[in-house]
């Protein structure tokens, strides 16, 4: 047999390596549990991620983050933004450093497909060991070669058949690399016959059965810095979304965190932090002030030894304020991750 397809075919399956060769962060601790419940240690490589929800949800935030992530680690990002929406300025505050990231210009499903899979082809037969993400925003923006040739409109096919027929292709190429292809996907409105409601993804069962990891993002509610600056008609600082993990095959499914993005800046590991440790009760809440609580955590307590207004901002500015910012943040996250470590009962 493997002379006739020239290579081994049939193996023992302790020789096939099919765990993941690497995994990276998307900057935020809470997404990070939600894709690794055990380890918290993010996205997995050679693998495709779906991340699906409504229109202003912060899917491309949790995107852009994912893309400087690779660009902090030295790595490859490369984005192909169909909507041609991206905030130049926002991204560079999320960290991307634009002269060094890619930009896929394809005009079709069809060419961006060819363009991925050749990318990715390339990079692993010339540089196999340095991982790279290609993130795709979104399939709903994308056109396909039949939509863009006038002659052709009425004998189109579908983009649900050729998402699904791609990406059999560019999977196959993805396992045996680095890297990580990232889909930014949106929920339209449908109508069933009888006239019920219902939302769905755009792109047929074609992403959700490839997609190793897929996260849906949802519930958004704005919050202001103040109650007075709501109640004073003033823009709201950001917003807090759900993000629920309803496929793994990597890790534990169905782990989900609220998360808050500021608007222009980006996701909050303070919040984050702030909401863990006071639900824990390490901070303590007396009127409008907080404080670090010493029967809590006495040595923490005495680090943190001043009282602070304003949530999780006023957390932030007694970080960004102390004379050791960054053993103080490094503490406060150790803590974090330790109120968020699974209890594993023996035997289990």
């Amino acid at each position: 047999m493997a002379s006739k397809f020239r290579r081994p075919v049939v193996s023992k399956m302790d020789e096939l390596d099919t765990t993941v060769p690497g995994w990276v962060s998307t900057q935020s601790l809470a997404l990070d549990w939600v894709c690794d419940a055990e380890h918290g240690r993010g996205l997995p490589l050679s693998r495709i991620v779906d991340v699906t929800g409504e229109e202003g949800v912060g899917k491309s935030t949790i995107a852009d983050h994912v893309m400087a992530e690779f660009q902090r680690r030295g790595f490859h990002a490369h984005l192909w933004d169909t909507e041609n929406a991206r905030d130049t300025n926002y991204q560079r505050k999320v960290g991307i450093v634009r002269s060094k990231a890619g930009q896929i210009d394809a005009d079709s499903m069809e060419e961006g497909f060819d363009v991925m899979t050749e990318l990715i082809s390339w990079h692993v037969a010339n540089d196999p060991d340095r991982p790279g993400v290609i993130v795709w925003d979104t399939p709903a923006g994308t056109p396909t070669a039949a939509e863009l040739d006038e002659d052709k409109t009425n004998e189109r096919f579908g983009p649900a058949k050729i998402i699904k027929a791609k990406l059999r292709r560019l999977n196959v190429v993805l396992r045996k690399s680095n890297w990580l292809l990232l889909i930014v996907n949106q929920l339209y409105n449908g109508q069933t016959p009888s006239g019920q409601a219902y939302k769905v993804a755009y792109g047929g069962s074609g992403i959700p059965y490839f997609a190793s990891v897929r996260l849906t993002v949802s519930h958004p509610s704005k919050f202001w810095r103040t109650n007075s600056e709501k109640e004073m008609g003033q823009p709201p600082l950001g917003q807090t979304v759900y993000v629920k993990c309803v496929k793994n095959r990597v890790a534990p499914p169905h782990r989900s965190r609220q998360i808050a993005v500021e608007y222009g800046v980006g996701i909050s590991n303070v919040w984050d932090v702030f909401n863990t440790l006071e639900g824990a009760g390490a901070i303590k809440q007396a009127g409008g002030w907080y404080s670090f609580d010493p029967a809590y955590d006495a040595e923490l307590a005495r680090v943190v030894d001043r009282k602070f207004q304003g949530g999780y901002l006023g957390l932030g500015s007694v970080i960004a304020s102390h004379e050791d910012r960054t053993g103080l943040w490094k503490r406060l996250m150790s803590e974090h991750l330790k109120l968020n470590k699974p209890v594993t009962q023996e035997g289990a």
